[in-house]
């Protein structure tokens, strides 16, 4: 699995874990909810303070967000 796969499949995981719809990440990291989506869906690669955003909004460290990882 790519970094961008693992990082999308963990992300959706704690969205799960903490029983929140991709809107309330976007709306809680500040993130577009159409770039959030992108990652998501693997089409795009979250940038380093993207990620960030991401894992505090989640309360997640970056290594859980991309556990998993081949690369």
């Amino acid at each position: 699995m790519t970094v961008n796969e693992a990082f999308a499949f963990n992300v959706r995981m704690a969205l799960t874990k903490k029983g929140w719809a991709q809107i309330k990440l976007a709306e809680e990291s500040g993130i577009n909810y159409h770039s959030l989506n992108g990652i998501l869906r693997g089409h795009n690669g979250p940038s380093l303070y993207t990620a960030y955003a991401i894992a505090t909004a989640l309360d997640v460290t970056l290594d859980e967000l991309t556990e998993g990882a081949d690369e």
